[in-house]
């Protein structure tokens, strides 16, 4: 194989040198020379001119000063000595027919470079300061749930513990406002429009990036409030075994070989939660005078989670560079419903997220073929949705058009016959003058039977080398989803699609003293899709349209390296959503949306060690409302959890190195709940061993 890179790197030096010949005049300044009586002189790597050759005869002494080239109007006289600084000396015998010597650079060797952080790179296409975590955070990470409390503005909300289904929530929007890509394909489930974190393993992510900004005219008709774009590990070996309290076991492998001059990645693992714990009501989330106090014994909190997934690129094949990629994730979960209830009932759930891309570059043109399918089984229902997708996206004379197809195959119980086809096209179109740059984007969708809907968006953006400020203007859309219309008997044929109009400004610096962002935003919803229980019924839920809510406030995000290898990075987000419903009643107009907290904070702080890391984070999340009464409301106190690790290099074999990572996630045993009535396990504790290749 050596051998053969030779004779192609040979091949273009010639053809180089053929194409250069006719150019030289240009090169050396002067005159053109005689072919027959002239040594030209080339690198046998770049395949360009060599400056300042010595050629040593044994009469006389030459050099090419500023030409490039040497010529002798008489016999040459043999053996010549070249020589140039950095170039190897080469002992000529002979005058070459063609003229042309090839000179060989000296290389020295020096030891192979590690590089523990991987490159940057931006997946999402936005001209707005997206916010990344890479492998320094990553590395010592053991859920994703984790990596994602240090976004700002983002709330988590998870039915009990890690085995719970867990959703995001930005500025106030639902889970179905906000969209979760993973390896380039959104996993938002179509039955009911939010994505499950639960289901991809932090053992697999390379990369997250997260833009808090509605735009779904770019990134899809989900994206009224934010997107997040989680990246898959596909350029390293990594083994990981790892062990804990609550039951807690995970396995998991990824490699990557190199057949021909494609890349193979492959990555699999498994992963247990079991915990059996019980639950002391101390009175801070139940009202009910009798419950406080009470202990509630024999709650479960099961999670049993088996992926894959595999990658394959072809760099170069006749001119189209293509990737294929696969993933497949299944959850067995055992969950207790609402402590509070009578008699307490553990529900079984299975559900399951495989995601599919085959993705086309050919010169300008990229076309995109995806699918998706999301399962879930739950009591006697089975829910599926089947989902196919192709994007078509060409540049025409600056704008960047996308043509999009999807089509959407319900196979659920008790919902209607929901199969459509939707299609889309957009426009992204980007004007620098400077100092600002100019950036807009347009989408209509449309499907047979239904009114079409579109939105757009207008980026304002300047930056220098202190700072850039941006301002953004987005009309976003979201269509309901097959529960909200279809689920018999609670669904709404009636809905109405979600509106917003959004309005950002961001700034951004970079100093001596760290990195420092602030943000704000101000959205108005119309016609919010939202679930509430009919009058005098809790097990009955209908949704319905809020035909008006506001929400505005501002994030905060400051990093900042001091002392010795010490990190800190902390956020702070104030966001308040007022629910302007017209079926509200008088004395409820204007309150939080519910499940929304007006103020939520994070705090991370690390130090790299000689042989590792030790690190702590806080999270805090303010009250929230989860039911609207009177003459007081029912309010979830706020909490703050703090976590702890460390991170002990072992040993370093050849490229790869061996590392122990310990883990305290809810370190002081924290009683809260996320959703009412769902109450976290409490302290977990996990010991991880990882063996990674070093790039």
């Amino acid at each position: 194989m050596i051998f053969s890179i030779k004779q192609q790197i040979s091949f273009c030096i010639r053809v180089g040198i053929f194409l250069f010949l006719p150019f030289t005049t240009s090169f050396a300044g002067g005159s053109s020379p005689n072919l027959q009586d002239t040594l030209f002189f080339f690198s046998e790597i770049t395949g360009l001119p060599v400056e300042q050759v010595i050629l040593t005869t044994p009469s006389e002494t030459y050099s090419s000063g500023s030409n490039n080239w040497i010529c002798n109007p008489f016999e040459w006289s043999l053996p010549i000595d070249v020589s140039a600084p950095n170039f190897k000396t080469l002992l000529l015998d002979s005058i070459p027919e063609n003229r042309q010597v090839v000179l060989i650079p000296v290389i020295y060797p020096a030891k192979k470079i590690i590089i523990r952080e991987n490159a940057i790179e931006k997946k999402l296409n936005s001209p707005v300061n997206t916010f990344l975590i890479t492998q320094n955070y990553l590395h010592s990470a053991t859920s994703t749930r984790q990596l994602i409390e240090k976004f700002p503005g983002v709330i988590v909300r998870s039915y009990g513990g890690k085995a719970g289904v867990s959703t995001l929530s930005v500025h106030g929007g639902q889970s179905h406002r906000f969209v979760v890509q993973f390896d380039g394909v959104p996993i938002n489930n179509e039955q009911n429009g939010g994505a499950d974190i639960s289901t991809l393993p932090s053992f697999l992510i390379s990369q997250m990036e997260y833009l808090p900004q509605g735009h779904s005219s770019r990134f899809g008709p989900s994206a009224m409030t934010g997107i997040l774009q989680v990246s898959p590990t596909v350029n390293k070996t990594k083994v990981q075994i790892g062990t804990g309290n609550l039951g807690q076991r995970s396995i998991g492998l990824l490699t990557r070989l190199s057949p021909g001059n494609s890349s193979l990645a492959i990555g699999l693992g498994y992963s247990q939660f079991n915990a059996e714990y019980t639950y002391i009501e101390k009175g801070k989330y139940s009202s009910v005078p009798y419950q406080q106090g009470m202990e509630f014994s024999g709650l479960t909190n099961y999670l049993h989670q088996k992926f894959f997934y595999s990658q394959l690129r072809w760099p170069e094949l006749s001119q189209i560079n293509t990737s294929i990629s696969l993933f497949h994730v299944a959850n067995q979960r055992n969950l207790s419903t609402n402590v509070y209830a009578t008699p307490l009932l553990n529900q079984e759930m299975s559900d399951s997220l495989t995601v599919f891309s085959l993705r086309f570059h050919l010169k300008e043109m990229q076309i995109n073929f995806t699918g998706k399918k999301n399962q879930i089984r739950y009591l006697s229902d089975h829910h599926s949705i089947t989902t196919k997708h192709v994007e078509i996206i060409y540049p025409l004379k600056g704008v960047e058009i996308r043509y999009s197809l999807n089509n959407l195959l319900n196979q659920s119980t008790r919902t209607l016959d929901t199969t459509t086809t939707r299609h889309a096209l957009s426009a992204l179109y980007t004007l620098q003058i400077l100092p600002f740059q100019f950036s807009t984007s347009i989408r209509t969708e449309w499907e047979r039977q239904q009114p079409a809907v579109g939105s757009i968006d207008a980026v304002i953006k300047t930056e220098n080398d202190i700072g850039s400020h941006s301002l953004t203007f987005s009309q976003n859309y979201k269509k309901p989803n097959f529960n909200d219309l279809f689920w018999e008997p609670f669904g709404n044929p009636n809905l109405q699609t979600e509106y917003s109009s959004n309005l950002y400004y961001q700034y951004a610096t970079l100093q001596s003293w760290g990195h420092f962002r602030a943000g704000t935003h101000f959205i108005h919803f119309q016609d919010l899709i939202n679930w509430r229980p009919m009058t005098g019924s809790n097990a009955y839920w209908i949704p319905e349209n809020i035909s008006s809510a506001l929400s505005y406030g501002f994030d905060l995000w400051v990093k900042k390296k001091f002392f010795t290898n010490f990190i800190l990075t902390s956020v702070y987000s104030f966001s308040l959503t007022e629910n302007y419903n017209k079926s509200l009643e008088e004395v409820h107009q204007g309150k939080s949306i519910l499940y929304t907290p007006i103020n939520s904070a994070s705090v991370d702080v690390r130090k790299k060690l000689k042989k590792g890391e030790i690190g702590a984070s806080f999270t805090f999340t303010g009250e929230r409302l989860y039911r609207y009464n009177w003459p007081q409301d029912n309010i979830l106190p706020s909490h703050l959890l703090s976590n702890l690790h460390y991170l002990h290099n072992i040993n370093t074999i050849n490229f790869f190195e061996l590392d122990a990572i310990f883990t305290i996630e809810n370190l002081f045993d924290t009683q809260y709940h996320n959703i009412y009535g769902f109450p976290d396990p409490g302290r977990s504790i996990t010991f991880t061993l990882t063996l990674n290749e070093r790039k």
